[in-house]
């Protein structure tokens, strides 16, 4: 982003210090997994079941249920998606994302085709103990600031996803941007003789 593209986002005296953008391969994200796993399982049991009643009623003389067929064609579209979604919509979000530290927060910055900008932003803390995942084999590693509802309950546990800046190639510059800001805070915060 070029200077003027700051404005009105900044807040006096907050410098940009590091900015990137995360791989936009397809990762299964630690906190997805369970509902992965649910919606694929869900998805081959449907289509077992989709299976044996078009099996079942092809001896029929009016031929196959496809009216009952139908249901669990529905159920695999549903459960596939769940699935899937878990794969391939952090990655397609991920390719038109951005992240920006500053002097004073972190900035997750979503810029979808067809859609508004969205920027979310997060104050940083000298406190705050963010979750750093160093880079793994075939994965880059992620800086996690929340987790957040994902709106899906599996066995009445409510699934959350995390939130932050995520599978990023360059993420120990990052990480140690991050935490220079937390010892600035810090430092700030014990000349002042009080709580930042």
């Amino acid at each position: 982003m070029s200077a003027s593209d700051w404005d009105g986002i900044l807040r006096h005296n907050e410098t940009v210090l590091w900015q990137g953008k995360p791989d936009d391969g397809v990762f299964l994200e630690s906190s997805r997994r369970l509902t992965f796993f649910t919606g694929a399982a869900m998805f081959v049991i449907g289509l077992l079941m989709a299976i044996a009643v078009l099996v079942m009623s092809s001896g029929q003389k009016n031929g196959p249920d496809w009216v009952f067929a139908l249901f669990f064609f529905v159920f695999l579209l549903f459960s596939g998606g769940l699935a899937l979604g878990q794969l391939y919509w952090p990655a397609y979000k991920r390719r038109h994302t951005f992240y920006t530290l500053t002097s004073q927060r972190g900035i997750l910055g979503v810029d979808l085709p067809y859609g508004s900008r969205c920027l979310q932003t997060y104050d940083i803390s000298a406190d705050q103990a963010y979750e750093y995942r160093p880079a793994a084999p075939g994965a880059p590693g992620s800086i996690v600031f929340e987790y957040r509802y994902s709106g899906v309950r599996v066995n009445k546990i409510p699934q959350t996803f995390a939130v932050g800046m995520m599978y990023v190639p360059d993420v120990e510059t990052a990480w140690n941007t991050l935490q220079e800001v937390q010892r600035n805070l810090t430092e700030k915060r014990t000349e002042r003789g009080g709580n930042a």
